[in-house]
């Protein structure tokens, strides 16, 4: 199998960088220097470009532009944990949304975010139409109203309290829609899911950390985020919520956000439970 990765042998400075930190171990190091010994394992995670001194490192397949320079840790780790404090679920949005501009700056931290096996399969739609989002509530509604009159059933597989909490949840939405709130999309002007056609175990955790990545940097732009379970689970099981949304039928829903300039700042964090932390030391 014909390489990926280009070593130019000229630049080289035979440092052994690049055998060192390749996950796969497909490079060895030659009398002329290091060499890709095993092409076809390599995951193009890109790693051997980014350690090179000497930028003597290029992949075949992939934009070389991507591997820029880096500046020093900007943010102290004190800093990250005020962000990490800022970060809540917003419920609260003006009525505008997101800006294009403002979505893509996000998006580019996105992709920045680390799959398994380096697969990068997820795939994002981000919608804005309220015309569009009008039919994902009344469909959401819908189902919900549908699960609720199945609540007896569920005794059969189960416990009583969660058939409870369904049957409280349903009836709660419906009260809440019944007044002219939404429960449900919350307003949000803008809605992001969180998809991909791989089958991969690992695709729900690469959405889940791919998710928080732009939670976080939506945060640090004035955009509040709320993680909306209800679709996604829902998605999963009526396909005329995927539909609706424009997800390709052969693609199973991961994640999905909503989004919207904040209503409300908060001066104070949100207390938080202690952490269970167990150490095993030697």
């Amino acid at each position: 199998m014909e390489s990926k990765t280009e070593i130019d042998l000229a630049k080289c400075s035979r440092c052994g960088k690049c055998i060192d930190v390749c996950g796969s171990k497909i490079i060895g190091m030659e009398e002329a220097g290091p060499r890709v010994m095993h092409a076809e394992s390599c995951i193009e995670c890109g790693k051997c470009v980014a350690v090179c001194p000497a930028d003597a490192i290029h992949m075949k397949d992939i934009d070389n532009a991507g591997f820029h320079e880096l500046e020093a840790h900007g943010i102290t780790l004190e800093q990250f944990y005020n962000l990490a404090c800022q970060r809540r679920s917003v419920r609260h949005y003006q009525p505008d949304a997101v800006r294009r501009e403002d979505v893509e700056r996000m998006m580019r931290v996105v992709q920045q975010a680390p799959t398994g096996g380096n697969f990068q399969e997820l795939e994002y739609t981000v919608i804005s139409d309220p015309v569009v989002l009008d039919g994902i509530r009344a469909l959401l509604l819908d189902k919900f109203l549908f699960l609720g009159k199945l609540t007896p059933l569920l005794r059969l597989v189960q416990s009583k309290e969660n058939v409870q909490k369904a049957k409280f949840t349903a009836k709660n939405i419906a009260r809440i829609h019944a007044e002219g709130g939404d429960h449900l999309l919350r307003n949000a002007p803008t809605m992001v899911i969180i998809h991909s056609g791989e089958k991969r175990p690992l695709c729900d955790t690469d959405a889940a950390i791919a998710g928080t990545y732009l939670n976080l940097a939506a945060e640090l732009i004035g955009v509040g985020v709320q993680w909306l379970g209800y679709y996604m689970v829902l998605a999963r099981v009526f396909k005329q919520l995927r539909k609706r949304a424009g997800i390709p039928p052969d693609h199973r829903v991961l994640a999905a956000l909503l989004m919207g300039y904040k209503q409300f700042d908060y001066p104070r964090a949100c207390a938080r439970k202690p952490l269970k932390i167990h150490y095993i030391s030697g």
